[in-house]
């Protein structure tokens, strides 16, 4: 029975492995720089559900690199007063985020109207959409809606769009309504060109439908079929439903997302974009704001030692081992990745006797200073 209990907490234990949660300490910032490569890839492996799993997209290439910042929202051209940071994709377009424990959600854009890209629309949402979430753990389904009405004023659409119309509403708006379904169905490693890093994965499902209304006798009503007939002309299949699919993957090491891969219907890749680069940029976390802690085992050894990193932020640092006097035997930088293993090293070189180890940080600071003794074997 004793048996049967140890293989049962073995196996969850083996579950368990690799599973981590995205908190809000992993979504950026205002100040922030986003940077990623975007590729056309259609023959990468996505894997199952459940893991944990290996993802390997290490064969990427790296094209069209991209930074987007997080700008203060002071910069913006309108003044949005809940604003957190702001977004700028082009001369045109600006979009104001809120951050939250829980998420980040867009709550204005300034940009053009979604049909005929025309006039200009400066508004907010009826309901938020979300931009990044906090709190993301396995196993879990998360459902959210938005919704963002842009109302243009009759008179001031041109006369070529309004000529063949026999009435006059007072305005016309473009509701788009967006419903979103996340289901965090996977953990495991991804593997990308310049790192690896433990995730989880989230399947995607994005329904958008646009609605056109006309502003009668004090309400909004939905146009006639008709009007859209005239109004819209070419334009009315922008009107029709659509479903879009994609798969993210999420790190609590990085404020980036690791990787977002676009679908098309039949479930295949097309469109890959992913972190550029293995640093991460600097994110608070409650692991970090320990005093670092360097450790080395065993100790006393006679020929292989491990140095372990305990609240140590990424970054590459340096081992240095003197004699007792000061002189220094050896030295080494070490990368420290989110969640690396202990740096293996033979000191079977050593004569047997007492000898001293600092480690420096990314900086050049000293850290710690301890003892390692080495024996014979």
């Amino acid at each position: 029975m004793k048996q049967v209990f140890t293989l049962i907490l073995l196996f969850f234990a083996g579950a368990l492995l690799g599973q981590i949660s995205i908190t809000k300490y992993s979504l950026p910032d205002v100040g922030s720089t986003l940077k990623s490569y975007t590729t056309l890839n259609s023959t990468i492996d996505l894997g199952t559900v459940d893991g944990p799993q290996e993802w390997d997209f290490s064969a990427l290439a790296k094209d069209n690199y991209r930074e987007v910042y997080l700008d203060d929202p002071l910069n913006g051209s309108i003044t949005i007063p809940d604003a957190t940071f702001l977004i700028k994709s082009t001369d045109v377009v600006e979009q104001y985020y809120k951050k939250t424990d829980e998420a980040i959600e867009e709550i204005h854009i300034k940009t053009v109207d979604p049909v005929f890209e025309t006039f200009e629309i400066s508004n907010g949402y009826g309901m938020n959409p979300i931009y990044r979430k906090a709190n993301i753990v396995y196993g879990e389904t998360y459902q959210s809606e938005s919704r963002f009405e842009a109302p243009i004023a009759w008179s001031d659409l041109p006369d070529t769009i309004t000529s063949e119309i026999g009435l006059a509403p007072d305005s016309i708006r473009f509701t788009t309504v967006i419903t979103r379904n996340d289901d965090i169905d996977a953990y495991g490693v991804v593997k990308l060109p310049d790192g690896d890093w433990n995730a989880l994965r989230e399947s995607t499902t994005t329904e958008r439908k646009v609605i056109i209304e006309v502003f009668f006798f004090g309400a909004w009503i939905e146009a006639p079929q008709e009007l859209l007939d005239i109004f819209l002309g070419d334009f009315a299949s922008f009107l029709e439903p659509d479903t879009t699919y994609s798969v993210n993957f999420y790190t609590d090491q990085a404020i980036e997302v690791l990787a977002s891969i676009q679908l098309d219907d039949d479930g295949n890749p097309f469109t890959v974009e992913y972190k550029a680069g293995a640093e991460i940029t600097e994110i608070y976390n409650p692991e970090y704001a320990k005093s670092p802690d360097i450790t080395a085992y065993p100790n006393p050894t006679f020929d292989d030692v491990y140095f372990n990193f305990e609240h140590c932020r990424p970054g590459t640092y340096t081992i240095e081992i003197y004699d007792i006097l000061g002189k220094s035997l050896w030295k080494k930088e070490h990368l420290l990745k989110p969640k690396s293993d202990p740096l293996k090293t033979d000191v079977s070189h050593l004569n047997k006797g007492t000898y001293l180890f600092a480690v420096f940080d990314p900086a050049g600071n000293k850290i710690t200073t301890k003892r390692l003794v080495v024996i014979n074997p």
